[in-house]
């Protein structure tokens, strides 16, 4: 018997190289049929090191044996005709496929979506390539490293005097892969509102995917309200060293603030800081150079678990910055059951794995080794015609004729419509992740209250003025939603919200384990009230373990997943990526769950409750790192800007104070093309740098020739030369050079404003979620309690008298 799946059905061909590949193992992990659809050589990404046992082959490399898990394995050779149609006869029994081929590639070869889509009218075809398919680099190569560069990220990760420091796992790839897997979601959910049932073209740029997560540390109204341009280091300098040289993160907010002063008080540590706070404000505390200097020296007085023990046993915002031996031996995770062992069959051995990103069910993931290459060439005698051969030339199909412009359904497509989400998230990570299903057509009805403290409305004017309702981050968190404010410590607020879930297909929180049940609002008592409901909550460390109650930010949690420690430079605090990286990447796996478990409530007809740990989650950002390690027994090395798959690799100066140029060269050619640019001809049959491996023993030389030729050129000008040579480089861009001097990324902020402060101009980035064709607006963040009148009068049928006296008795804000 085969286990519950949510995305039993589905199949998925998968012709993804490193930007996407990771999309088709989130959906095969959620029980897709993944079909990987390979050259017969085995492809690129079977031949990426780093290797089993360091020892080279197809079935060894650790990027396959890690994101092909779950799939199974095809080969075709799509240059031959006869392939190219047993690969259309694969696509007209599939509903999705992924590709990363450059923009018309795969067109030229018939393959392109409009072709498949004549076969397969539902399908949804998913292109993920570095700029986009319309985008004025749509051209242009890139890689990890250049789609960190050109999005914002890179230019706030690393420290001060350092080159701008890469994040270790791929992150840009990891983003783009997780966007997409949302979107494909989005376009398998919509297809039920399409009555023609057809599929879409979703389009993901992997700079714009990467950009999602800057826009807190490089919010665009920092420079567009005060001129301000964000510097290295980002918003992880919350790691401090140890007296047993372990290191700890700590975040000291308002609420906290009065415990952090008693531990200084306690350990002799003199400050003035709460007199100078009590007339400056408390605004900023996390990153105030005076707290995070006298954390420094709490820290230096305790170890890890001393210090880890009393700040939690203070509720204050502490863990842990894990390295893998950490990982392996941590309480918590341990009990979270986050690692296991999968055999291997035909390498005669076990390889470990994380759970999954989308291991929220209240059932195990199942989670199976990666194929051989052919594996299951099986499927494709299934697809051919009575007397043919696999492989042999067939004259192709006529196929039917596409829709005409007047057929086209209105765009922008409402794919979510029908769904209504009460939601009880509050921050960042959680609005974020609501905001991807109200920007698709969702009804989010945000439940909030005045009482709450910190509900992120309140911000600072362009004028220094505090306004309710500009917060540029509480703006770009919740577009599309509705509001309506209760005051859930009332009984009659309670009943009111278990009325909205009566009438509701999601609940979403994210608060600590058991706040909802003590609210009344747990998922057994909402489940009385509607059987089909889905309840998604997303704690920080998860539902149980020792840290279950710990209160996490973004940042906590990156560094807690070991992320931090295979990024940056040797000899430098292990501070991670710059931003709460976590933050960015939860929201799509929110919405691509939530879909997946209404796509399974269409099936089975049950609701049920779901647990995305944020923890659990971001550790298998960095899965193949962690199966290298088990593997191997060796932790990671800090990454510095290097790849060991590229070289040149790296951060280069660029002319300018604080100017860079990223560059990733993937082959041989391309070094004889850098040479010759550089008019250094003679280094490309130089014994030392002609091939990979030599370039990789000589790196440092390697570096160094670059950065002599980088270091008086415009960034800019470096990197279009060099991208018309086809080798991947980008400028490093700041948020200035984001808002005013990238092409595609001007065009990735909307402007909004609120009725209450109409002269206010507030910048939000678009969805990085696109499908071809369509032009999506986001409407505004609502007001506190906007649409009162909507949800209780025309939703719950309350009349207005009554409304009217809940407003009075302080039950309705």
């Amino acid at each position: 018997m085969y286990p519950v799946t949510s995305l039993t059905d589905i199949r998925v061909l998968d012709l993804a190289d490193e930007p996407a590949v990771f999309a088709g193992r989130l959906l095969a992990d959620l029980g897709a049929d993944v079909v990987r659809v390979e050259h017969p050589s085995g492809g690129r990404l079977r031949r990426l090191a780093p290797f089993l046992d360091d020892e080279p082959g197809v079935e060894r490399s650790y990027h396959h044996l890690y994101h092909n898990a779950n799939k199974r394995s095809v080969t075709l050779d799509i240059s031959e005709p006869g392939d190219r149609e047993l690969l259309r006869r694969l696509a007209a029994t599939s509903d999705v496929l992924i590709e990363t081929g450059a923009p018309g590639e795969l067109e030229s070869l018939g393959l392109g979506c409009a072709e498949l889509s004549a076969l397969r009218p539902g399908l949804v075809y998913a292109s993920v390539t570095p700029y986009g398919q319309e985008g004025p680099w749509r051209g242009r190569p890139g890689s990890d490293l250049t789609a960190a560069a050109s999005s914002g990220l890179l230019f706030v990760a690393g420290q001060t005097g350092d080159p701008p420091t890469l994040a270790g796992g791929d992150q840009s790839y990891k983003m783009a892969s997780i966007a997409a897997a949302s979107g494909i979601m989005v376009a398998l959910y919509g297809r039920r509102n399409d009555p023609s049932g057809r599929g879409r073209h979703l389009d993901i740029s992997v700079q714009e995917a990467t950009s999602i997560a800057a826009c807190q540390t490089s919010n665009a109204n920092l420079f567009t309200w005060r001129g301000e341009v964000p510097q290295r280091p980002g918003m992880t300098r919350g790691v401090f060293r140890c007296s047993d040289g372990g290191w700890v993160t700590l975040n000291v907010v308002e609420e906290s603030f009065p415990a952090f002063m008693e531990w200084l008080e306690e350990s002799g540590i003199e400050t003035d800081l709460d007199e100078r706070l009590d007339e400056a404000g408390m605004a900023g505390l996390i990153l105030m150079p005076e707290v995070l200097e006298l954390a420094g020296k709490l820290a230096e007085r305790h170890t890890r678990k001393e210090f880890l023990d009393r700040a939690l046993s203070m509720d204050m915002l502490s863990l842990p910055v894990h390295d893998f031996p950490d990982l392996a031996r941590s309480e918590q995770l341990l009990a979270a059951g986050q690692f296991f062992e999968v055999w291997d069959e035909p390498l005669g051995r076990a390889l470990g794995f994380s759970r999954s990103p989308v291991d929220v069910f209240g059932r195990p993931t199942v989670i199976s080794r990666a194929p051989t290459l052919g594996e299951h060439n099986f499927l494709l005698r299934e697809m051919q015609e009575p007397g043919e051969e696999v492989g042999a030339s067939s004259p192709p199909r006529q196929l039917p004729a596409l829709l005409t412009e007047s057929e086209q359904l209105p765009r922008p497509f409402p794919y979510l419509k029908g769904v209504r989400v009460v939601d009880l998230c509050w921050i960042l990570a959680g609005p974020l992740g609501t905001k991807v299903l109200a920007d698709f057509g969702a009804e989010v009805i945000k439940i909030e209250t005045e009482a709450h403290p910190r509900m992120r409305r309140v911000g600072t004017r362009p004028d220094g003025a505090p306004g309710p309702n500009v917060d540029p981050l509480f703006n770009g968190a919740n577009t599309g939603k509705l509001s309506v404010s209760l005051d859930l410590r009332t009984e009659r607020g309670k009943e009111l919200a278990r009325a909205l879930v009566a009438r509701a297909d999601v609940v979403t929180n994210n608060f600590r384990p058991g706040a909802m049940e003590r609210m009344g609002l747990g998922y057994e008592r909402l489940r009385e009230v509607n059987p089909g409901i889905i309840f998604l909550s997303v704690p920080g460390c998860g539902q149980t373990g020792p840290w279950s109650q710990v209160r996490t930010l973004g940042n906590m949690i990156m560094a807690a997943s070991g992320i931090n420690s295979i990024t940056g430079f040797p000899g430098r605090p292990p501070s991670g990526m710059g931003v709460a990286y976590p933050d960015f990447t939860t929201p799509f796996l929110m919405a691509a769950t939530v879909l997946a478990a209404l796509l399974e409530r269409d099936r089975t007809g049950a609701g049920q409750e779901l647990n995305l740990s944020q923890l659990s989650s971001t550790i298998p950002l960095v899965g193949l790192e962690w199966m290298r390690f088990r593997a191997s027994g060796r932790a990671p090395e800090r990454r510095r800007n290097r790849d060991p798959n590229h070289c040149p690799h790296g951060v280069y100066p660029a002319r300018g104070d604080d100017q860079w140029c990223a560059i990733a060269l993937r082959d041989d050619a391309e070094w004889t093309a850098l040479c010759e640019t550089m008019n250094q001809k003679r280094l490309a049959s130089d014994p030392r740098f002609a091939t990979l491996a030599s370039r990789k023993s000589n790196e440092e030389e390697v570096d160094a020739l670059v950065s002599g030729w980088t270091r008086d050129r415009d960034k800019w000008e470096t990197a279009e030369l060099l991208g018309s040579l086809g080798i991947a480089a980008a400028a490093v861009e700041d948020l200035q050079d984001t808002l005013l001097v990238d092409p595609y990324m001007r065009e990735h902020y909307q402007h909004v404003q609120q009725p209450s402060d109409p002269d206010v101009d507030i910048v939000i980035d678009r969805e990085a979620i696109r499908f071809a064709g369509e032009a999506r607006d986001l409407r505004r963040a609502p007001l506190m309690g906007e649409h009162n009148g909507h949800v209780l009068g025309d939703l719950l049928g309350l009349p207005q008298e009554e409304i009217d006296r809940l407003v009075e008795e302080g039950v309705v804000g």
